[in-house]
């Protein structure tokens, strides 16, 4: 809040995991954001406190609920959501397969309610190029 009331300038929070183990826990925790007038976040897939991913129907479950909860109070939050698939893997071992799991990541993602996507890591100029050619998410 003391961010949000400092300056004039729109502001989005990197929100690590949600905040909460659940997707109900997730929308709460948006809900108390949302009230201190942050207008967007980032959200991540990873586990908290353990290695791993989110299975993707669950993390589209847990942006489901960030949505609903900034709609239910007027408030067009802007959701980007962070696939950290590629983040803590060696590029030598980045693969077609990856790209596949980051793109069907990324439209489930879009369709509980993320505006954009961010997938930090992938640094394989071919891969990236499929990634960006095949990842049209409106």
């Amino acid at each position: 809040t003391r961010i949000v009331r400092s300056v004039d300038l729109p502001v989005t929070i990197d929100f690590e995991t949600g905040y909460g183990d659940t997707a109900e826990q997730v929308g709460l925790s948006v809900a108390a954001l949302v009230a201190t007038g942050a207008i967007g976040l980032n959200i991540e897939d990873r586990i908290n406190g353990r290695e791993g991913l989110q299975p993707k129907d669950e993390q589209a479950k847990r942006i489901a609920a960030a949505r609903y909860a900034s709609e239910a109070v007027g408030v067009p939050l802007f959701i980007n959501a962070r696939t950290d698939i590629f983040l803590n893997a060696p590029s030598a071992s980045h693969s077609a397969a990856m790209v596949d799991d980051a793109i069907a990541r990324a439209y489930a993602y879009a369709e509980a309610g993320a505006k954009g996507i961010f997938v930090p890591g992938l640094i394989d100029e071919p891969l990236l190029e499929r990634m960006c050619r095949e990842c049209r998410c409106r």
